[in-house]
């Protein structure tokens, strides 16, 4: 299943921007509880995550953001907008003096931000902490892993191990809404095998594919000069002075890839010598607004849109693209699935850069509180988020793009909530839901297909109480956190 992290952003007057802000919060009712007509709107669409949020600028186009994680293409996001959304984004539209002359799908469409990590790339990273999981399936091993732990509360386990799961398997079988989940779908993310630690052939392997990938156009004409300077020389003297002419001119060449590296990194040493960090409180009345937004009545998640100032200058704009690049390639080679790093709170998340702008964008839905995600990021994760954030106004003082920076526990979140924006309009599929239970809930419904041991089927009635798992069902690290209740309400 293709599951797609889908931005638009769409330019509009400035003068606009808080009567916009108040319409997304007028809404904010109709995005939680049962009763909700946004909520009402999305279910069952394929909608994991969505949220809308007005980007301002000075000097520069204000935007109003649509953020969206969906199963399938990024059309079928716009396509729901536009067909189940449509009165409520076009009364946020109409206040906002936005105009189209196509449908509300189309408009999305067309400001739809594609991004990448190539030097020709709008710079962003996309990262999803259950990959391969779709809604519908997300809500159907919740549905099953609660009819179960209901039916231990009047069936308790008091037989064998095997005898009682294979009980527990005619029970389902019994259940026309359950028995299809008797047959165990994939997840990667419960491989027991650890992810492999960096050894020198990856890092050696990184960094000529990084070079391969950013320095190309020096690559190119040095090439260009190296045939040229062959070829004359063979042409004018003969063989013999050609090919001694291509030796002396690959080797000036290397040379001069050596200094174009080097001059890159030195550029960056300088730039993070003359940074200056910001270490000035978050204002009251933003502090109050993210407050209220945050740690909402019944949900185990929140939303956060940060908006960052990129530092000016070319250079700045290759070393972000570097960054989410090595960040991309840990994550796809070296991380767990699900993973970033050894963070595993995060559903979905995405940095971009805002086209025609000088606004690094970071937004992320996640599980748990602010306090906790921002202690993650601090003690599991500062390498890759001080490279990514180190190119923007006023972060920790940083060194060599991956260093300090976010270790800096306190300046780093005194920072981050100076980054950060309200999220009035934010829509969660399932947010009584940590990534910590998703993925109990489908070992649940893996081992309940699979287990034909003994030992295997008690390993999996673990998973129904506190006891340690075996690490083919789970990672052990986190059993503090498979409990009936997942992740606590909040730290």
């Amino acid at each position: 299943m293709t599951q797609s992290l889908v931005t638009s952003a769409i330019p509009f007057d400035a003068e606009k921007a808080d009567l916009v802000d108040a319409k997304l919060r007028e809404f904010r009712p109709q995005l939680f509880g049962k009763q909700g007509l946004i909520r009402t709107a999305l279910r069952d669409q394929g909608v994991h995550f969505m949220s809308i949020t007005v980007v301002r600028g000075v000097g520069e186009p204000t935007h109003l953001v649509f953020e969206m994680s969906v199963d399938g293409e990024p059309q079928h996001a716009f396509d729901t907008v536009g067909i189940k959304l449509a009165s409520f984004v076009s009364n946020i539209l109409s206040v906002a003096a936005i105009q189209s002359t196509g449908s509300l799908s189309q408009l999305l469409a067309s400001h739809h931000i594609r991004t990448g990590q190539g030097l020709l790339d709008v710079p962003g990273l996309d990262f999803c902490g259950t990959p391969g999981m779709t809604v519908a399936r997300i809500k159907r091993e919740y549905l099953l892993a609660r009819e179960l732990r209901s039916y231990f509360d009047t069936h308790p386990a008091t037989d064998a191990p095997l005898a009682t799961v294979a009980r527990v398997r005619d029970f389902v079988k019994a259940n026309a809404d359950l028995a299809s989940l008797l047959d165990p779908e994939p997840f990667p993310r419960l491989a027991a095998e650890e992810p492999p630690r960096l050894d020198f052939g990856f890092i050696l392997s990184l960094a000529f594919r990084g070079l391969l990938r950013f320095f190309w156009p020096v690559l190119c004409l040095l090439g260009l000069l190296v045939v040229a300077a062959t070829i004359a020389a063979g042409l004018s003297h003969g063989f013999a002075v050609g090919v001694i002419a291509f030796f002396l001119s690959a080797v000036i060449a290397a040379l001069a890839v050596v200094a174009a590296v080097v001059s890159v990194y030195l550029g960056l040493r300088r730039l993070e010598v003359a940074n200056t960090p910001i270490d000035t409180l978050v204002n009251p009345d933003v502090m109050a607004a993210l407050t209220e937004a945050e740690n909402l009545k019944d949900t185990q998640q929140n939303h956060l849109a940060g908006i960052s100032i990129m530092q000016a200058g070319l250079l700045r704009g290759m070393t972000l693209r570097i960054a989410f690049w090595v960040i991309g390639q840990m994550a796809t080679r070296r991380f767990r699935p699900g993973f970033l790093g050894d963070i595993s709170s995060i559903h979905y998340a995405r940095w971009l850069r805002l086209p025609k702008t000088n606004k690094l964008l970071f937004f992320s839905n996640y599980g748990g509180s602010w306090e906790s995600y921002l202690e993650d990021f601090i003690t599991k994760a500062s390498g890759g988020l001080t490279a990514a954030w180190s190119n923007t106004v006023g972060f920790p003082r940083t060194e060599n793009l991956f260093f300090k920076g976010a270790t800096d526990g306190d300046r780093f979140k005194r920072w981050a909530r100076r980054q950060q924006q309200p999220t009035w309009f934010w829509y969660s599929a399932y947010p009584h839901l940590t990534t910590a239970r998703i993925r109990t809930n489908a070992a649940i419904r893996q081992g309940l297909g699979t287990v034909s041991t003994e030992d295997e089927a008690a390993a999996w009635l673990g998973l129904f109480d506190s006891k340690v798992r075996p690490a083919t069902l789970i990672e052990t690290f986190e059993v503090q956190t498979l409990l009936y209740g997942g992740l606590s309400r909040h730290p």
